[in-house]
């Protein structure tokens, strides 16, 4: 993957709105199901599986972000999970 998808990625975290199909609100923090570190995408793997991915894992492993690929994961601790809908 190459540097769009940082960028993209940062982008939203940063926002910290949700977005349709790319970003939702979490009420906690998450870890990398890989190394353990802080998740920042929730997303489909390059072997099919799903995983919670820190930045680093997220541009080795992950598919990208949208519908059936992946979303930014945005912690709110006061609010329940909530996956947007595109």
């Amino acid at each position: 993957m190459d540097k769009e998808p940082t960028n993209e990625i940062l982008t939203l975290f940063n926002h910290g709105q949700p977005v349709p199909g790319k970003a939702c609100i979490v009420p906690d923090h998450r870890k990398c199901d890989f190394c353990r570190a802080t998740a920042m995408v929730d997303g489909k793997t390059k072997q099919g599986i799903w995983a919670n991915m820190c930045l680093a894992h997220f541009l080795k492993q992950g598919m990208g972000l949208g519908p059936g690929k992946g979303q930014v994961m945005i912690w709110k601790p006061d609010v329940q999970h909530r996956p947007i809908s595109p």
